[in-house]
């Protein structure tokens, strides 16, 4: 293969130096301008695709890091809220009173409030409006 490619490069010396013997030099014709502009849109395009492409790739991963934490969050904020409540019925089985009712209703209300508002704040960033 390389004595064929070896052929091809005397060839092409051989024809270049006839040109500059003669002053004369190739005027590319009207077809190969318009080819060498369509490869270069089409490699463009090619690369601004496979950018595009990691870029969502890399999105992804973030929305997937992103997903796991906040359920991270939420799992130890509910088992925190379920330990306090499950704290205060049995303190109140003995008689003793370890959290007054309105504390528990805050508790209970504000955990509720914080998991609908992080579902809605994921679910929005997700799933995005189109247009």
């Amino acid at each position: 293969m390389s004595g064929l490619l070896k052929k091809y490069e005397n060839m092409l010396n051989e024809v270049k130096e006839q040109l500059n013997q003669n002053n004369t030099t190739i005027k590319p014709s009207a077809k190969d301008i318009l080819d060498t502009k369509v490869e270069e849109d089409l490699s463009q395009a090619q690369l601004n695709n496979k950018i595009v492409g990691e870029l969502h790739v890399q999105n992804l991963g973030f929305r997937n890091e992103l997903f796991r934490f906040v359920k991270k969050i939420t799992i130890a904020h509910m088992t925190a809220v379920a330990v306090i409540l499950i704290a205060s019925g049995v303190a109140n089985l003995f008689t003793h009173t370890f959290l007054s009712e309105n504390v528990l209703l805050a508790i209970l209300g504000s955990t509720t409030a914080e998991v609908i508002g992080l579902m809605y704040v994921i679910a929005k960033y997700l799933f995005p409006a189109k247009g």
